[in-house]
């Protein structure tokens, strides 16, 4: 009798434990499946936020410039090569016809080294009143002499273009930058950033290039190395000058520098 009744108990036990593990594990699975279920909600959410983000962005198509209606060669040729950078480079040195039309008669001042001089044909396309002086392998601390016989003859336009830096044996020599940027009296002072096959100089070079124009008023960056960087045959094998192609996209970013203060002082 006491052994059956053992065996009862132990029965009972056994089942006890039995249901108390179906219950475990019938809890545990529907926890799985409520973590599965939401990560699947927190998947499909993110797949359709990043959707929204693909179909919202729209791509910048440049319109393309009639010149039917414009006349002189000069100019039909500017802006036929105008139209075709700016579908090369789109909005980053982009430049309408109006603009162009409107701003092309600024008068600007430049002076620089062999980077402006390889560009010196596409620069005379953009600016109908562009005075010049660049020279192959100009150092910057001759850039002051430069800049002083322009202005001792009166030849400083509305705009100053200081494009120098490539041959600078000890750096950016910032006193030159200081005597160009007192020297035109207020006058908007543009500064084009540079390219160099050596990248340490590259990088401290146009840094203080960008601290100068970021610590004076009214001086302003063209940003020539990024643009050199975003073409396929924009610089030589050498590494700093730029090719055919390349002096036209170096020309249509001073263009476009010139059109963007022109435009922003007038408001």
């Amino acid at each position: 009798m006491v052994l059956r009744d053992i065996k009862k108990l132990i029965r009972k036990i056994v089942l006890s434990i039995f249901a108390i593990s179906l219950i475990v594990i019938c809890f545990s699975c529907s926890q799985t499946v409520e973590k599965t279920e939401s990560t699947a909600e927190v998947i499909e959410t993110e797949r359709k936020e990043e959707t929204t983000v693909v179909e919202t962005k729209t791509a910048f198509v440049p319109e393309s410039i009639d010149i039917s209606d414009v006349s002189g060669d000069q100019y039909r040729n500017a802006l036929i090569k105008i139209d075709e950078l700016n579908h090369i480079l789109g909005e980053a040195i982009y430049v309408t016809k109006e603009d162009y039309l409107k701003y092309k008669d600024v008068k600007v001042s430049l002076i620089g080294d062999s980077i402006a001089e390889f560009s010196k044909t596409h620069l005379n396309r953009c600016f109908r009143n562009l005075v010049q002086d660049s020279v192959p392998g100009r150092e910057m601390v001759v850039g002051i002499e430069a800049f002083d016989a322009m202005k001792e003859i009166g030849r400083i336009g509305d705009i100053m273009i200081l494009s120098l830096g490539n041959n600078a044996m000890r750096g950016i020599e910032v006193d030159v930058l200081e005597h160009v940027y007192n020297g035109i009296e207020g006058r908007p002072l543009i500064i084009p950033t540079i390219v160099m096959p050596y990248a340490g100089q590259e990088r401290n070079r146009n840094r203080d290039l960008i601290n100068f124009v970021n610590t004076h008023e009214n001086c302003y960056i063209a940003d020539w190395n990024k643009i050199a960087r975003m073409g396929e045959d924009f610089i030589t094998e050498d590494g700093v000058h730029p090719t055919g192609e390349g002096s036209a996209a170096y020309a249509q970013l001073m263009l476009k520098t010139v059109i963007d203060i022109a435009k922003m002082k007038q408001k």
